[in-house]
């Protein structure tokens, strides 16, 4: 499940009034807002190769990997690894060795050294006359990102705490199984006060994202580590209140995933709602609706093949997911 569900549209809590949002114009990647983060290409082999890999047929997966590696648009690094691991397993380690050095070239890192030499996949290679110069190109990679000069420990406690206030409201109607019939039993205005008091706290957690921005710039994966990141998106998923200031952050995310800084899959989430609040169909169906039973997903453009964006993304298949909020949800009112 992706962040325990924390991010589920719970549109019976308030109405948000849209606005006209800012199209985003970026180094030729975005003229718009519903312009693809990756190409349709990258999405259809990344399905195929995959699916390959899962089922052990590398031979036929290392064909579709390569593809990817070729595309002239940006690709997510560790395809080169795969790639790597594909020839690895079908015993052609010198190819192995040459799409490893590429991803290496790209920044390609590691949790941790350990890692590196642990990898059992890469194991054949270690014989190998290159691998100590690739492995010390992994090393560096893997210290420079640990190490990483704009680390800013202070930032990443401050959007620790920020992801804490604005979780506490919707945690708190999470667990409670008669919020909904509560709320629509309630006056107009005790609804307002409610709305006012969610749309505050979202408000004052926008405010400190907003300066953090101003001073520090997007607070990426080298600054503040994956957690810190999603704190900063998560802020930014839920300030519906300034339109603008989602399509900025938007755009900053997608300048730091060139530098393989920030995360897809929130960037997904991040597009599909700006998608939405200007009336077009989302993309990875990562947004929906209560019905009064259950979630229901916003209109996605291309439904049939929802499951091929979701998972170049990292995201799990459509069903799977609604069938793990399902049951999550249900888990917390029987609490």
């Amino acid at each position: 499940m992706h962040n325990s569900f924390i991010i589920f549209e719970y549109d019976f809590i308030k109405m948000v009034r849209y606005k006209a949002f800012l199209f985003i114009c970026f180094i030729g990647i975005f003229s718009n807002s519903d312009a693809q983060v990756l190409s349709e290409d990258y999405i259809n082999y990344k399905w195929e190769a995959d699916s390959l890999y899962k089922t052990e047929n590398y031979a036929a997966a290392v064909g579709f990997y390569r593809r990817i590696c070729d595309l002239p648009s940006f690709i997510p690094r560790y395809d080169y690894y795969y790639t790597a691991c594909c020839y690895a397993k079908i015993d052609k380690p010198d190819s192995a060795l040459q799409y490893l050095e590429k991803g290496a070239k790209k920044g390609e890192r590691f949790s941790s050294k350990k890692a590196i030499d642990s990898d059992k996949t890469l194991m054949l290679l270690h014989q190998m006359k290159r691998w100590d110069t690739i492995r010390n190109m992994l090393y560096d990679n893997t210290d420079m990102f640990l190490r990483d000069p704009s680390r800013n420990d202070s930032i990443y406690k401050v959007l620790l705490d920020l992801r804490v206030k604005d979780q506490r409201i919707r945690l708190q109607m999470m667990h409670d199984s008669n919020w909904e019939a509560t709320y629509q039993a309630m006056s107009k205005a005790d609804r307002d006060s409610s709305d006012h008091e969610f749309d505050t706290n979202d408000m004052e957690c926008e405010i400190v994202l907003k300066k953090i921005i101003d001073k520090f710039g997007w607070p990426g994966l080298k600054m503040v580590g994956s957690d810190g990141e999603e704190a900063a998106w998560l802020v930014a998923q839920h300030s519906d209140g300034d339109t603008t200031f989602q399509v900025f952050c938007f755009k900053k995310m997608m300048a730091a995933m060139l530098n393989y800084d920030s995360q897809l899959n929130n960037i997904a989430y991040l597009q599909d709602r700006i998608l939405l609040h200007e009336g077009k169909e989302q993309i990875y169906g990562t947004q929906f609706r209560s019905d009064g039973t259950k979630l229901v997903p916003r209109p996605i453009r291309d439904e049939k093949n929802v499951d091929k964006w979701r998972h170049a993304v990292g995201l799990p298949s459509l069903e799977t997911y609604l069938s793990n909020s399902a049951k999550y949800f249900n888990d917390a009112k029987k609490k």
